[in-house]
Parts: C-alpha cells; structure tokens; sequence
C-alpha cells in the first residue's frame, strides 16, 4: 500500500467454495479477448507492411484502424471494470 504496487486477488476466504464457484466468468473471458485482440495487432500490421497491393493496403489500412479503435474501446472497458493488471508507476 505504501509504494502503490498492486497486489494480485485475493483468495477466497472458504477453500471449499472454490469448486462450487462459476470456472467461466466475466473477467476470464474479457482477459482471453483482451489477449487475443493484443496478438492479433501486430499479424495485422505485418500483413499491412508486406502487402504490395494498393488496393489491399487500403483495405488493411480501413481494418486496422477499426481493430485500433475496438481495442481502445475495448480497454477503456477493461480499466472501468478493474479487469486490467496495471503495473506500479515508477516514481522518483
């Protein structure tokens, strides 16, 4: 708490009741889209970077900045909800 560093989740407070507890949650799904949507961006931009089509340079260019503009979105979201594993601040 002193120094800001976030700490990871707790544990529940009855072991027992880790088996009867929902596997699939709405934090679990939005970190797997999360990842999936982080590792995606760059196949795009590779894609962008060796095509030699104006055409579908074009095409890409439309969809990247669509994904760019998700993924923000899609963050924004993530940050509002506390689903984000934000690392500490490095003050001096």
């Amino acid at each position: 708490m002193e120094f800001g560093i976030p700490s990871p989740v707790k544990p529940p407070v009855n072991p027992a009741g880790i088996f009867e507890t929902e596997v699939v949650t709405d934090r679990y799904i939005f970190r797997c889209v999360f990842h999936e949507m982080q590792s995606f961006l760059p196949i795009l931009m590779f894609a962008f970077t060796r095509s030699i089509s104006a055409g579908i340079r074009d095409t890409l260019a439309n969809f990247i900045t669509g994904e760019m503009k998700l993924y923000s979105e899609y963050l924004e979201y993530g940050m509002f909800k506390g689903w984000i594993n934000v690392p500490p601040a490095y003050r001096v």
